[in-house]
């Protein structure tokens, strides 16, 4: 296209857009006025996806929940994903370019199963078109931040990127909520809803905050970080660190702690079988002595409170903590659930519709309601089970397993390097959740989906792509 032809062109466009506007306004209407930033994003998502698809990701921690008829929407990151699952489909279908080293991948095989069977269940919903729906934000998120991840990736710079954004963004977050948290003296009924508008809750935001810290952590030790990225990720890790701790969420400690502790394994080198062993019996141990220990738990009475300690020990306390009661509700109705109907379960997304009736009067308490309409199974595991049966809960475990054995071996055989810290760092962001997901689920929305299909595409894209010593099987277990 000439110069002068594009000249004549940009300016039928402007004088349309001007008469646009003037009708609407003479009809007082002025959303005429969003017309540049639609079609700026159309331009993004047809020539320059990558920058939108960076874009939504540092807007995830920022993003506003709305309720609506259909249910929760997250602006503006949502409707940016579905458009980006378009265009992910569209590209596969017309370019088919696609790496068929990320399409046949172990990892990538494993999320297949767990969405055809998703999607099996489905067609046998009690709740059809809920089951339709929760499947669908499923695909958007892993097409979106797994699949299309894994090929933005492929670009080395573009990982830092899309870890300094996301970071960026949460702390943006955390300082807001410490600074609204700092106005109600940090006390603990507070930080219930001081991150408020852009998460939930104190347990969502102490759960993605745990997320982060990990790759916060881990970028202390990367190499050729010039003086301001050093002293950015000092600010960060403090403000991470000051955040987890006042956002009183018992559970992002706890999680914190464990990846804390695969990182001395890793560190060690201590082998698979060993962890096996040593699970094993505690898992052994723990049925051989449930009564006793169901007995001591019993007797500890500690609530959560705003004392640390306190708090810790509340973590426990299955007698009289109203959040850890209503916990074991939940999973209690989730294992009814199951053995109503163990093999398809009653449909994706459908817990919190249905958990009502499976209730215990002798299980209530104080936070429970008789209709059952308050959230969700508390569990990433006893929700698919309740909600898709046994293999519900066997597909979202063999992604977390088989992920976890690649990932440990990919970090065993790289060289040292940025790449090598950047691996093991997403991997324990990763766990974190793993072990959070026990007793929550927030997979459903944007602000925990995009960091965990993210840094698991990150991992995958690094061995695909960025792996010089790739000469080990993807899914080896460690046997020295």
């Amino acid at each position: 296209m000439s110069i002068s032809l594009r000249k004549y062109l940009i300016a039928l466009v402007s004088l349309i857009f001007i008469a646009v506007n003037l009708y609407l306004i003479t009809k007082n209407k002025y959303y005429g006025f969003a017309l540049p930033a639609v079609w700026l994003v159309v331009w993004s998502v047809i020539y320059a996806y990558d920058r939108l698809w960076m874009f939504v990701a540092f807007m995830v921690p920022l993003s506003i929940n709305f309720e609506t008829p259909m249910g929760s929407l997250f602006l503006p990151t949502e409707p940016l994903i579905f458009g980006l699952m378009f265009v992910f489909f569209l590209k596969a279908i017309v370019d088919r370019n696609l790496d068929k080293k990320l399409l046949t991948h172990p990892v990538s095989l494993l999320i297949y199963i767990y969405l055809s069977w998703m999607l099996f269940t489905v067609f046998l919903s009690t709740l059809p078109l809920v089951s339709f729906k929760f499947t669908l934000t499923k695909l958007w998120f892993i097409s979106v931040f797994y699949f299309m991840g894994v090929a933005i990736f492929k670009h080395e710079k573009n990982i830092y990127r899309f870890l300094y954004l996301m970071l960026i963004s949460m702390l943006l977050t955390v300082t807001y909520t410490l600074i609204v948290h700092a106005g109600h003296g940090f006390n603990k009924e507070a930080a219930h809803w001081v991150m408020s508008p852009f998460f939930k809750d104190h347990t969502v935001y102490g759960a993605v905050l745990a997320m982060f810290i990990p790759l916060s952590v881990g970028f202390l030790f990367l190499k050729n970080r010039s003086s301001f990225q050093k002293s950015l990720m000092i600010l960060i890790n403090f403000v991470f660190f000051v955040g987890i701790v006042y956002s009183y969420t018992r559970a992002a400690w706890l999680s914190l702690v464990a990846a804390a502790g695969i990182l001395l394994v890793v560190m060690l080198k201590i082998s698979f079988k060993s962890i096996a062993i040593v699970f094993t019996s505690l898992v052994l141990l723990f049925f051989m002595f449930q009564d006793q220990i169901v007995y001591s738990l019993s007797k500890n009475t500690q609530d959560s409170s705003e004392n640390f300690m306190e708090n810790i020990q509340s973590m426990v306390n299955i007698s009289s903590d109203a959040s850890n009661l209503e916990r074991l509700n939940r999973w209690n109705s989730a294992l009814r659930m199951f053995n109503e109907k163990p093999m398809f379960g009653y449909g994706p997304g459908t817990y919190q519709f249905k958990y009502g009736i499976f209730q215990k009067f002798s299980e209530a308490t104080i936070i429970s309601t008789n209709d059952g309409n308050m959230g969700n199974a508390h569990s990433e595991y006893l929700g698919p089970l309740a909600e898709q049966g046994l293999l519900g809960m066997l597909t979202i475990l063999a992604i977390i397993i088989g992920l976890s054995i690649y990932a440990l071996n990919l970090y065993k055989r790289m060289p040292k390097g940025n790449l090598k810290v950047i691996v093991i760092s997403s991997y324990l962001g990763l766990f974190t959740y793993f072990i959070h997901g026990i007793m929550n689920n927030y997979l459903d929305t944007d602000k925990a989906s995009v960091p965990f299909w993210g840094f698991m595409a990150i991992i995958v894209s690094i061995g695909i792509y960025h792996d010089k010593s790739n000469n080990t099987p993807l899914l080896e277990a460690e046997s020295k």
